[in-house]
C-alpha cells in the first residue's frame, strides 16, 4: 500500500522512484512468510505489492496465488483479497457483490465485519457512490478511536469532499483526524488529511486557509506534488 500512497500524494514519477524500496520489502514479506505462514499481516502485504506493483514486482497470477493460499487460512482476508483483486481489473461491481454478500454472513467476528465495510466503502467510492460511502463509514465512525475509527473517518472526510457535499463536516473529520495523528498498517498520512482539508477549504471559497493546509501539507511531505499544484494555482 505505500506504493499506492505513493501515487496518490506524487503522482507516478514518484512511484517508480520507489519501485527498489518495493521489491527489497516484496523480498522480506516473501522470507515473513516462508519462516511463518501464519503471519497473515505478511500474507496481506504480500497481495497488495502483486496486484498494485507493475511487472516484474507485481503479478496478476501470484495475486491469485496469494489469495488462494489466505483462502485456507482466513476466509474473510481471502474474500478482501479477492475483492482487491477483481477491482484492479476493473470488475468493481463484481467485487462489490463479493463483498456485500461476505457481509451478510453471520458467523463475522466484530474485527471481521468492520474490515468488510472498509473494503465495502472503498468499492462504493471507486464506484463514485460517494454518500453511500460516507454511510458506511460513519457507522464505523462510532465507539473508542481505534485504528478503524480513524480510516473511517478519514475515509468519510474523502468521500465528503470528492462528492462535494458536507464540505464544513469533512473539514471537521480531517481536524480530528490530524489531532489524533493516528499510525498503523494502511493508516493515511497527516499529510493526505491536511491536503484533504486544503481541497474543502478551496470548494468553499475560504482560500487564505487552502493555502495553509496545502503549506502544512507539503511541510509534512515536500513531494506532493499535487499540494505544490494547488498552491501555483492560488
Amino acid at each position: 500500500m505505500a506504493l499506492v500512497d505513493a501515487g496518490r500524494r506524487g503522482g507516478w514519477t514518484v512511484v517508480l522512484r520507489s519501485l527498489g524500496d518495493v521489491g527489497e520489502c516484496k523480498g522480506e514479506l516473501a522470507a515473513a512468510v516462508a519462516l511463518d505462514p501464519l503471519n497473515l499481516d505478511a500474507r496481506d502485504e504480500e497481495l497488495a505489492i502483486y496486484l498494485y506493483a507493475p511487472w516484474p514486482i507485481g503479478g496478476a497470477a501470484k495475486a491469485r496465488e496469494c489469495i488462494e493460499a489466505l483462502a485456507a487460512l482466513d476466509p474473510c482476508a481471502a474474500s478482501c483479497g479477492a475483492r482487491r483483486r477483481l477491482d484492479k481489473e476493473d470488475r468493481t461491481a463484481d467485487a462489490l457483490a463479493r463483498v456485500e454478500a461476505l457481509a451478510a454472513r453471520s458467523d463475522l467476528t466484530p474485527e471481521d465485519r468492520a474490515r468488510v465495510a472498509l473494503s465495502r466503502g472503498q468499492l462504493l467510492q471507486t464506484l463514485d457512490r460517494f454518500q453511500d460511502a460516507a454511510a458506511v463509514y460513519a457507522a464505523l465512525g462510532t465507539g473508542p478511536r481505534t485504528t478503524t475509527w480513524y480510516l473511517a473517518v478519514h475515509e468519510r472526510a474523502r468521500c465528503c469532499q470528492r462528492g462535494g457535499f458536507e464540505l464544513e463536516a469533512a473539514i471537521e473529520l480531517l481536524d480530528e483526524f490530524i489531532a489524533g495523528a493516528p499510525v498503523g498498517d494502511f493508516m493515511p498520512e497527516l499529510s493526505s488529511a491536511w491536503y484533504r482539508k486544503g481541497l474543502c477549504l478551496r470548494d468553499l471559497g475560504r482560500r487564505d486557509e487552502a493555502r495553509l493546509a496545502f503549506e502544512a501539507t507539503l511541510a509534512l511531505d515536500p513531494d506532493h506534488d499535487r499540494a505544490r499544484d494547488e498552491l501555483r494555482a492560488r
